[in-house]
Order: structure tokens, then C-alpha cells, then sequence
């Protein structure tokens, strides 16, 4: 699913917690649950509020892409494998060039 379809959702949309859009109704408030419990817990680790959010939130579409990379793929690779695939994809976009 990509980025740019999520939309606000739920009683924590005025927190800043996005569920992706066009998906049930569980799935986006268990999207929205799990961004909520992670921004929770890395405030309480001392992660700023707006930095929290955003990290819960990325966190949140890498399982979402790698589970859906995962499901297309049909048993053929690992979970694992399609996470890692995931995380590099991530680190490839916003990595800082020198200079």
C-alpha cells in the first residue's frame, strides 16, 4: 500500500495517528491502536511527542508494506526476508547524500 493512501481515522485521528485508507474498519483501528501504543512507548523512553508519532507511524507502514509484500509473494519468501527488503527500501529513500 502506498504512503501517500492514508487518511485520519478514528477517535485518535486528532492525535495524529493514520490508518492506511480504503481499509476495513478493524484494520484501520487496529492500525491506529498499534501507532497509538508505540507513540505512547517511545514517549515514554523520552522520544519527543511529534518525533514519536512519526516514528509509530513509520513503523506502522513498514509492517504494512512487508505483510502485504509477504502475502503477494505466496509462501515463496519469508516474512523476515520481506521486512528486510522493506527496511532497506526505507533507509535507500531517506538516507542524506554528503554534500
Amino acid at each position: 500500500m502506498p504512503p501517500a493512501a492514508v487518511a485520519r481515522s478514528g477517535p485518535k485521528a486528532a492525535a495524529g495517528v493514520y490508518a492506511p485508507a480504503g481499509a476495513p474498519p478493524l484494520a484501520r483501528r487496529v492500525a491506529t491502536s498499534v501507532t497509538a501504543a508505540l507513540t505512547d512507548a517511545l514517549k515514554q523512553r523520552g522520544v519527543a511527542d511529534t518525533t514519536a508519532g512519526l516514528l509509530a507511524q513509520v513503523g506502522v507502514a513498514t509492517f504494512q508494506t512487508a505483510f502485504a509484500r509477504w502475502i503477494d509473494q505466496a509462501g515463496d519468501v519469508g516474512f523476515e526476508e520481506c521486512l528486510q527488503q522493506t527496511v532497506a527500501e526505507l533507509r535507500s529513500a531517506v538516507a542524506v547524500t554528503p554534500g
